[in-house]
Formats: structure tokens, sequence, C-alpha cells
């Protein structure tokens, strides 16, 4: 696939849209507020510093449930069994996204910590939009990787290679997207690909059937 292609494809689905609608509608607000200050500035690196951290704890303790019984009752959240669906299927395009359903309770989470937590409502805006820009980038990514677009940077080459290592290689390793020897290396899940055995539940996790 040509990177065109690939773009075609990708604003086909819900989530490029809603998230982008999310981005400006934080970046309305941004502007109208103003207020801009060094820290607005600052804010941006540290989320970036973060976001490699938040994929890895959402990657493996959500993304990676195993569904439990509690009380007769099996907790097996929808975006798991998604998961779940996409490590069974890798290379089905249409199912890689982050279901719509999740937006109901993860942009309004986003709004309220950027609208409550911070102490000026400029610089709660300021983390809605980069927030909002971190999402889109982590699905543009996420489903480049995963189509037949071939890396043409050293640095793609690397995210590429460490997500398909993840997929095709072991599900308990290489947990970031966007990045590659970030949290993985400080969390102890970068290892040398040629020293992890390939893992028969790859494509099951949990060696649940889909």
């Amino acid at each position: 696939m040509t990177l065109a292609q690939v773009r075609n494809r990708f604003i086909k689905h819900a989530s490029p849209w809603i998230l982008a609608t999310f981005l400006a509608v934080a970046a309305i607000a941004r502007l109208v507020v103003g207020d801009w200050r060094l820290s607005d500035l600052l804010l941006v690196p540290i989320m970036l510093a973060v976001f490699p951290f938040f994929e890895w704890v959402l990657h493996v303790a959500i993304l990676h449930w195993r569904p439990r019984t509690i009380a007769g009752i099996t907790i097996d959240p929808m975006v798991a069994r998604s998961h779940r669906w996409h490590h069974a299927h890798p290379r089905e395009l249409d199912n890689i996204f982050i279901p719509w359903q999740a937006f109901v309770t993860l942009l309004p989470a986003f709004a309220a910590i950027g609208l409550f937590a911070f102490p000026r409502l400029g610089l709660g805006l300021t983390f809605i939009l980069v927030a909002g820009a971190l999402g889109l980038g982590y699905e543009w990514t996420h489903f480049l990787i995963h189509t037949d677009y071939r890396p043409k940077t050293s640095v793609y080459k690397a995210v590429w290679r460490n997500h398909r290592l993840h997929h095709y290689r072991n599900e308990h390793y290489w947990f970031t997207v966007t990045t590659t020897g970030t949290a993985d290396r400080v969390l102890g899940t970068y290892p040398d690909p040629s020293s992890v055995a390939p893992s028969p539940t790859a494509k099951a996790l949990h060696a649940l059937e889909v």
C-alpha cells in the first residue's frame, strides 16, 4: 500500500473522525480562552514523556485483561474482547481502531481532567488539546503498522518492528505502539528478540478463543 492508500482507508473509519472532532473543539476552545503561559509550553514535553507509559499500562492492564469471575459475575470489558479479536486477526484493518463505545467514557474523562484538575482553564485546555493529538497520532501509527505500507525511515521502522514483534513473536513484550525502547525498556518488556521464544498464544490471548 502507498501512504495515500493508507490515508484513504484510515479516514473511512469513525475513530479518526471522533478524535479529529475532539481535537478541533479543544483547539478552538484553547484559542478562544488564550492566557498562554510558559506552563503551557512545559506541559507538552511532559505529556509526550508520560504517554508511552500510559500506552503501556493501558495495553497491559486493560487490553490484555484476563476475564475474571467475581461473585458469579464474569468481568470481561468490551475493549479487552475487541483486543483479543485484534490479536487473532492482526491483518483485519477494519477492526484495528479504538471501539467507538470506548470514547463514550474516555473522552469525557480526559475533558474532566483538563477542566477540573488544573489550576487554570487555559492549562487544562492545553492538556485536552495535546491528549487529542496524541490519541489521533496513536490511531494513525497503529493503523499504519498493520497495513502493508513498508517503513521508509529508521524511526518508523523501529516502531513498526516493535509492534509486529508483539503480535507475531510474543504478546508478553513490546507493549508500546508509538515509541520503542521507552516505557518497555524502563518496565522490563524490551528484550532482545532473539532471546524470546515465539509464543503459542500470540494470536490467542490467554489461550482463549474469539
